[in-house]
């Protein structure tokens, strides 16, 4: 919101080379809060209007390729989908919910494209998925090509729109480079990082780790029999039905199918793993499953079979919601609700003593301080924005390492030396490490 370069996502202040992703996203959450201040309404805006456009968008798609009661299930589909539905995707203010708007409008245009040779669209959202998550937006290309060679579809009106997309690509580079260098250096880093070895504390990886969640995310019940009713009948198993596509298989499920399956499987075998990395896959799981629901009722003669779906989906759409706003509220949003809480109380003259974690749930205020690891401290300064200009200082304690199961982590108290994208650090009359906020 106030930086005088645009090209530069800033922390504290100071050039964020830790997260190295592309600008769109944080654009957009700036915009939104120019427009209606700094809120969790106005952040969290972007992300709920792409969910929106991607839920259109699957309507309308399914709808072109096949009928208008399909196109509806489609959509009920989609947003009774337990992943997409996540904190992490539609309903929070990351990027994948915009990732997964431009992803999904690349996969449903260049299906047309093929066939009337107009790629420029496609190519267009290509390019700002990629303006949204770097590489991420790139990751479903392999389908793409997949289904032009089995149906020998011509590429060759394509590699000008392409060259467009790569010569856009190269343009933000090095304006970035030129902006602050060693942008290019960290930002090849953190992607290799990702894909080679486990990063953001991620555990090892594993190579059925997607197909377990797309196939059958019932698995954690299995594990953790503590799972409530609720969050089984939510984390129904769409993919399941998707398969029921293939019963007549049609070009575009044959497409769709091609899109996902290398997508999956790219993504298995990265180093880095986390459940909101499939969230690009939703949209056409659920047009296949609305197509395999269409392809069991014209196959079996069971008409039935298409409300019950459109009732199972409402239900898993409304239930979902429903353990979000509640369960999570306590498992996961606690630490901010803690903190957005406790800043807002604090009077004007107010310090705020920030400790790093020690593990992942340390409750969100201890002994009249506000604690969290790295990934949380901007979340104390996002509420301390929303007060007056001035009013309430943030402080760090020691130690500057915390140990998360047995990792240890860079927390937002850096040591002087520390990660070039650490605040500022000063010391003040009585010893304490400040961030010039």
């Amino acid at each position: 919101m106030h930086s005088s370069n645009p090209l530069i996502v800033t922390y504290n202040g100071q050039a964020d080379l830790w997260n190295c992703k592309p600008p769109l996203a944080i654009w957009l959450n700036a915009l939104s809060m120019r427009l209606f201040g700094v809120s969790e309404f106005a952040v969290r805006l972007p992300s709920a209007l792409a969910a929106l456009g991607t839920t259109f968008a699957v309507f309308r798609f399914t709808k072109r390729t096949s009928d208008r009661r399909t196109a509806i299930l489609a959509a009920l589909i989609l947003i009774g989908m337990a992943g997409y539905v996540e904190v992490h995707v539609a309903r929070s203010a990351d990027y994948d919910s915009l990732l997964v708007l431009f992803t999904t409008l690349t996969t449903f245009s260049l299906y047309f494209a093929l066939d009337s040779g107009r790629f420029y669209p496609a190519a267009a959202y290509g390019f700002l998925a990629f303006l949204t998550k770097g590489t991420a937006g790139a990751l479903l290309a392999p389908g793409y090509l997949l289904y032009a060679l089995i149906y020998r579809k011509s590429l060759r009106r394509a590699i000008v729109p392409s060259l467009a997309v790569l010569g856009g690509v190269f343009l933000f580079l090095a304006a970035r480079e030129a902006s602050q260098p060693g942008y290019l250096q960290a930002a090849i880093g953190e992607e290799v990082l990702r894909f080679g070895i486990p990063a953001d504390g991620a555990s090892a990886p594993e190579f059925t780790f997607y197909i377990w969640r797309l196939f059958w995310p019932w698995q954690t019940f299995v594990v953790d029999p503590t799972r409530s009713v609720t969050y089984i009948i939510g984390a129904f198993p769409w993919s399941f039905i998707a398969f029921l596509s293939l019963l007549r298989p049609s070009r575009v499920t044959l497409y769709l199918w091609c899109c996902v399956v290398p997508f999956v499987l790219l993504i298995s075998i990265a180093g880095t793993q986390h459940p909101w990395y499939v969230a690009p896959a939703y949209p056409a799981i659920a047009v296949l499953a609305a197509i395999g629901v269409q392809k069991a009722v014209e196959s079996s003669g069971l008409t039935w079979l298409r409300p019950v779906a459109g009732t199972l989906a409402i239900g898993c759409a409304a239930l979902n919601l429903w353990r979000l706003q509640s369960s999570y509220r306590n498992e996961i949003l606690w630490r901010e609700s803690g903190q957005a809480q406790l800043i807002r109380a604090l009077p004007a003259s107010a310090r705020v003593m920030v400790s790093p974690d020690t593990v992942w749930r340390t409750p969100a205020v201890e002994n009249g301080k506000v604690v969290g690891s790295e990934l949380y401290f901007g979340a104390v300064e996002f509420y301390r924005r929303q007060r007056p200009s001035g009013s309430v200082q943030i402080a760090c304690s020691s130690p500057p390492f915390a140990a998360d199961g047995g990792a240890v982590l860079e927390t937002s108290c850096y040591p002087p030396g520390g990660r070039p994208t650490r605040p500022l650090i000063r010391r003040t009359p009585d010893s304490r490490i400040v961030a010039n906020l």
